[in-house]
C-alpha cells in the first residue's frame, strides 16, 4: 500500500472501485449484466459506485441485486461536460469514502470478459508512478494512430474564447487553465484516453481532488466529451496517460460496437471491452449472451490468478 493510501487508512480499503454512470435510456438488464461481469472478473472486494442519472430511481432498483453498491444521484443532465461532472461526483464519492489501488470508470455498455485486469492495472501504476490513467490511448485496437480532428479544433476554439481569458466564472476559464498546464507537460491538443473504460490510480484521483477539479462546476457547459476533459485534467495535475491495449494489454475498445469479433477478443486475452452494442450483424443481446456463456464456467478460475489476499477473499465469496 502506498504512503498516500496509508495516510487515509481510516477509510475502508477496497482493491478496486468501479464507477458506472447510466442515464434514462439505459436498459436495466444491460446495466445488471455489466455489473455482473465486474462481480465475476474483478478483485473480490471491488466496490461498485453507480452514478444514477435515470431520473426514475433506477439506481435503487439495481441496488436490490447489488446491495453493497453505493448509489450517487447525478445532478447534471446530458452529455459532454455534464457527463464529466456526473462521473466526477462518483469519483469524489470514491475518494471521500474509500481507499483503493485503482478506480475503473466504465460505461454501462462496456464489459469485463477476463480475470483481474484491475490487478494488472494496479501493478502497472506501481511500476510507473508517473502514470495516472490507463486505457486505449493514441492507437486503436488495430494499431492505427488515433485522429484528433476535429476535437483539437474544438478545444482551441473554447480555450481561445476571450471570456476564457478574463472572466473566471466562464466555463472556458477553468478549462483553459487546465489546458495550459497540460500543454506545458507535452499534451497533444485533442488526444485522450478512450472513455468507454479506463483506469485511474489512487494518486491521480487524490491529485484531481486536491486541485478541486472533481467539483469544479465552472466546467458545466463546456462542449467537449468527458474523456477529452478527463485526459486534460490528468496531465494538468502532473501525471501522464499510457496505453493499456496493445499486445497482451487487457483493453480493447471502439466508439461504436466492438473493435473485433467476440471470439477473437477472447483468443487474444482481452479483458475490458467496449462497446457491446453490436458486432457486425450481432445485436447487443447476442453479444452479451456470448460473453455470458464464457463468463459463467470461468468464475472458479479467478482465485487461481489472484494474489494471496484476493484468493482468501474469493474463497469467502464463493463458499
Amino acid at each position: 500500500m502506498s504512503p498516500s493510501i496509508q495516510a487515509n487508512s481510516s477509510k475502508p480499503f477496497h482493491h478496486t472501485v468501479v464507477v458506472v454512470p447510466f442515464g434514462p435510456s439505459e436498459p436495466l438488464e444491460s446495466v445488471l449484466d455489466t455489473l455482473d461481469s465486474v462481480r465475476h472478473f474483478l478483485s473480490p472486494d471491488t466496490k461498485l459506485i453507480l452514478v444514477d442519472n435515470s431520473r426514475k430511481g433506477n439506481g435503487n432498483i439495481v441496488q436490490r441485486t447489488f446491495p453493497d453498491a453505493d448509489v450517487v444521484q447525478g445532478t447534471h443532465q446530458g452529455m459532454f461536460a455534464h457527463l464529466f461532472l456526473n462521473i466526477c461526483q462518483g469519483t469524489a464519492h470514491a475518494y471521500e469514502h474509500y481507499c483503493f489501488k485503482v478506480l475503473l470508470r466504465m460505461d454501462s455498455d462496456a464489459l469485463i470478459i477476463g480475470a483481474l485486469p484491475d490487478v494488472e492495472a494496479a501493478a502497472y501504476f506501481e511500476g510507473h508512478p508517473n502514470v495516472g490513467q490507463l486505457g486505449v490511448y493514441k492507437t486503436d485496437y488495430h494499431g492505427r494512430p488515433m485522429r484528433w480532428w476535429p476535437i483539437n479544433v474544438s478545444m482551441a476554439v473554447q480555450a481561445l474564447n476571450p471570456l476564457s481569458w478574463i472572466w473566471p466564472a466562464w466555463n472556458g476559464f477553468a478549462f483553459r487553465q487546465m489546458l495550459v498546464r497540460a500543454m506545458r507537460r507535452g499534451y497533444e491538443l485533442g488526444s485522450h484516453v478512450y472513455g468507454g473504460a479506463f483506469f485511474l490510480s489512487y494518486a491521480c484521483v487524490e491529485r484531481l481532488h486536491r486541485a478541486g477539479i472533481l467539483k469544479d462546476e465552472r466546467l458545466d457547459n463546456l462542449r467537449l466529451a468527458e474523456d477529452h476533459i478527463t485526459n486534460v485534467s490528468v496531465l494538468s495535475v502532473g501525471l501522464d496517460a499510457a496505453d493499456f491495449s496493445l499486445g497482451d494489454r487487457p483493453c480493447a475498445q471502439a466508439w461504436r460496437g466492438l473493435p473485433a469479433a467476440p471470439d477473437e477478443l477472447l483468443a487474444k486475452g482481452k479483458k475490458v471491452v467496449h462497446s457491446v452494442r453490436y458486432w457486425r450483424d450481432m445485436k447487443e443481446r447476442d453479444v452479451r449472451a456470448f460473453f455470458r456463456r464464457h463468463r459463467e464456467p470461468n468464475v472458479q478460475h479467478i482465485a487461481a490468478e489472484a494474489g494471496p489476499v484476493e484468493q482468501r477473499a474469493h474463497a469467502e465469496v464463493v463458499s
